[in-house]
């Protein structure tokens, strides 16, 4: 899973402000899902994309929204793609 401190850290360095409340939490990954209409062959740089995560961490993190028992992802879909392969290999780290 995601550290919680390092995402807690993404408003200090993107200078984000946001006008209403915002929520940042570690969300099990499986109930993350994902609609159809995302571009599932998209696979340009995910293995950048996992590299850098790797090194760094997920600097950016992946935007949810509640629906019913679990997630949609609104916006990290690639990001979480990448996460969701780093998860297979390693899932005590990621």
């Amino acid at each position: 899973m995601a550290k919680l401190e390092l995402l807690k850290q993404v408003n200090e360095r993107t200078g984000t402000k946001d006008a209403g409340a915002v929520n940042i939490k570690d969300i099990p990954i499986g109930e993350i899902q994902t609609r159809a209409n995302v571009r599932e062959s998209d696979t340009v740089d995910i293995e950048d994309l996992k590299a850098s995560i790797k090194q760094a961490g997920l600097l950016q993190p992946i935007t949810v929204h509640k629906d019913g028992d679990g997630y949609i992802c609104i916006m990290g879909h690639r990001r979480l793609r990448a996460y969701r392969e780093l998860y297979k290999d390693d899932k005590d780290r990621f």
